[in-house]
């Protein structure tokens, strides 16, 4: 036939193939071999991601709950609704007890991690805070040289990161607060000082860390404070005005409860700051700064007051009336008794300060309630009204449970003159000048009652004509 043979080599394939035929058995176990093999990597390969994707999520539920534990302890230490009330301190303490517990346990398992080690200082410090709030003063103490402690191994093992060390220098001036309150107040000015030095040379390298800027502001305020209670005024009137000119500026912050702070502590800086400026009467530097104030708290009438004294005290009457008229204009409407009652004080120190002066008259009778000696507080608006029988018979209303001080007797003394009684008028001007000169020093008198009463006794002198 002289066909061609078709030839071609034998696969791969078909010797294996050819092979198991020829060796059924070990074919066998090789096969079983294979599957066993295939199922173990795919075992594995299934076991190793399920182990990954269990220490994923088990580290996503930690970073969760460690933000809600956080979340929880800082909305109870640092907002104010929470942190003012008595009756949430021990729910306070055993979330705050529980949750340095939760940093602990992780931390024994995980020491290396600063993250962990990071918010274990800060839970320690949350515990701090509400022991002193509870005024366990040694136990508070205890939990911020933990704080301190944590938060130096930290800044050492890692120097570049301000946070930890702004943190180390904030434990530090908690440490100066809570000293100073145990009367030691060497080792309070040692603490507030060193953490001082700490949290400077973070600003010094970050202008910008709004944190540090804060806990700066407020660690000057911390040690012109316990300067001041060693009668070093100057030096606490300088840290005073350190304090106010770091917390006035304004970094950039998005932490509310950082803002908050920073409120809370300029407020109290500006406060301690005045009060160097009116024991030295440096009035019109005074109104500058108590602008400031009301201007920051434009809701709090007590700031107002505050502000209207100081103008009294530099005689700008027009600035005074603006100050007692902004504030009727603002809570005429709304007027809680607490309110009413600084409204009433701030605004019958001069006549004509408010445009309807029977505004005063229902501002004071919504302060009756509140305690029957504020019926002087209706005497002094019947006074301004025009109605002196009326304001004798509410000074003497109110004598019978709060007794008089150079207030009463003043607005006393130019309503009996007023209605005629000018012997009487004589007799309670002459017991509000010694009212002033002794009884008022004794009794340890603030100075806006000072202002109040030196105003006052001025406008009497005047009307009762009395040669002095």
């Amino acid at each position: 036939m002289n066909n061609p043979i078709l030839a071609r080599p034998v696969s791969t394939v078909e010797r294996f193939s050819r092979w198991c035929q020829r060796n059924r058995i070990a074919a066998s176990l090789l096969l079983a071999v294979i599957i066993v093999s295939v199922g173990a990597f795919v075992s594995v390969t299934a076991l190793w991601r399920d182990a990954v994707h269990a220490r994923t999520s088990a580290d996503k539920n930690f970073a969760w709950a460690r933000q809600v534990i956080e979340r929880i302890t800082t909305q109870l230490v640092e907002d104010p609704q929470l942190r003012d009330r008595d009756e949430f301190r021990d729910v306070q303490m055993s979330l705050l007890e529980a949750s340095v517990a939760f940093f602990e346990d992780f931390v024994s398992r995980e020491a290396d991690d600063p993250t962990l080690q990071a918010e274990r200082g800060r839970a320690y410090w949350l515990l701090g805070v509400v022991r002193s709030l509870k005024n366990e003063k040694q136990e508070a103490l205890e939990a911020f040289r933990q704080t301190e402690v944590i938060y130096a191994e930290l800044s050492q093992r890692f120097p570049e990161d301000n946070d930890h060390r702004a943190g180390w220098g904030w434990s530090l001036g908690w440490q100066a607060k809570i000293l100073r309150e145990l009367g030691r107040q060497d080792e309070a000015s040692e603490a507030c000082n060193q953490g001082i030095a700490i949290i400077e040379e973070v600003v010094r390298h970050q202008p910008n860390h709004a944190f540090a800027q804060v806990k700066l502001g407020a660690c000057y305020l911390q040690r012109g404070i316990l300067t001041e209670e060693s009668g070093r005024f100057d030096d606490a009137a300088a840290d005073y005005l350190l304090a106010v000119n770091t917390l006035r500026a304004e970094p950039e912050m998005r932490d509310e409860f950082l803002l908050g702070d920073r409120v809370y502590y300029l407020r109290l800086a500006l406060q301690q700051h005045v009060k160097q400026l009116v024991r030295k009467n440096k009035w019109p530097a005074a109104v500058a700064v108590f602008e400031a104030i009301q201007l920051a708290n434009p809701d709090d009438p007590y700031k107002g007051y505050q502000l209207a004294i100081v103008h009294l005290a530099t005689n700008d009457s027009e600035g005074y009336r603006s100050v007692c008229r902004n504030m009727v204009e603002r809570f005429q409407h709304d007027a809680e008794p607490q309110v009413a009652d600084r409204i009433v004080y701030t605004c019958v120190l001069e006549p004509d300060s408010v445009d309807d002066l029977h505004q005063l008259t229902a501002f004071a009778e919504l302060t009756i309630p509140l305690w029957k000696g504020n019926y002087r507080l209706l005497g002094a608006a019947a006074y301004r009204n025009g109605d002196y029988e009326a304001a004798i018979r509410h000074f003497d209303t109110a004598a019978e449970v709060a007794g008089r001080r150079a207030w009463d007797w003043l607005f006393l003394s130019m309503a009996y003159q007023r209605a005629g009684q000018h012997a009487n008028a004589q007799e309670a001007l002459n017991k509000a000048t010694a009212w002033a000169t002794t009884d008022g020093p004794a009794d340890n008198w603030g100075w806006t009652e000072q202002v109040e009463t030196q105003h006052l006794l001025q406008e009497a002198r005047l009307l009762i004509g009395a040669d002095w």
